[in-house]
């Protein structure tokens, strides 16, 4: 069986043709990801409050700031535990 070997224009042409798809469908991919992405965060978190004035905004930054500083705390002391238990193990 003698097979015909593509010519490279046409076997070019085959490659942009397919390049073209695949970019196409990247793109849809893409698209339906932020849309996705638009759709969960429409649903699972609210609209931020914007009303209200300026003590009540720096009221809630500190509240964040607190809890976000007291969570470090507690990944710190997790963390720099197995060091102060070092001299302490048994053999």
């Amino acid at each position: 069986m003698s097979e015909k070997k593509m010519t490279s224009s046409r076997r070019h042409h085959l490659k942009s043709v397919i390049l073209q798809v695949a970019q196409s469908m990247l793109e849809q991919e893409k698209a339906d990801i932020e849309a996705a992405k638009e759709a969960y965060m429409a649903e699972h978190c609210p609209t931020p409050e914007t009303g209200g004035d300026q003590a009540a905004l720096m009221v809630r930054i500190k509240k964040i700031t607190k809890k976000s500083n007291n969570q470090f705390q507690r990944q710190v002391r997790i963390l720099l535990l197995p060091q102060r238990l070092l001299p302490f193990h048994f053999i």
